[in-house]
């Protein structure tokens, strides 16, 4: 999750952003539903696991209305970088659970086994 807009991960494992969400339905999320994920922190030095959860089932946003009824839970700044953009998909953040921090093996925006 890229911290580069704001503290995405720290209101992840916080339980304060409960959705993940994504701008398209081509994501690396999407093929994870019902998976337990490492959460991987990017955006603010080097990428760290900080965390795990379960993917829960997509939300699709498909009005301006919708996304901004669910602005408490998917916690996206207006006018930020990951702000409506016609079309948005959320993904539940289940059973959230904090880790002490680690490097992923690998390098790169992908989808790879942590544990």
């Amino acid at each position: 999750m890229n911290d580069s807009d704001a503290p995405y991960t720290a209101m992840i494992l916080a339980g304060e952003k409960t959705i993940e969400t994504r701008g398209s339905r081509r994501n690396a999320l999407a093929a994870q539903v019902g998976r337990r994920i490492g959460i991987v922190r990017t955006g603010r030095g080097p990428a760290v696991v900080v965390g795990y959860a379960t993917v829960g089932e997509p939300i699709e946003y498909t009005t301006r209305a919708a996304w901004e009824a669910d602005a408490a839970r998917h916690r996206v700044a207006s006018g930020s970088t990951y702000d409506w953009n016609g079309w948005r998909v959320g993904y539940p953040m289940l059973d959230v659970e904090p880790c002490e921090p680690f490097a992923p093996a690998g390098r790169g925006i992908q989808t790879r086994r942590l544990f």
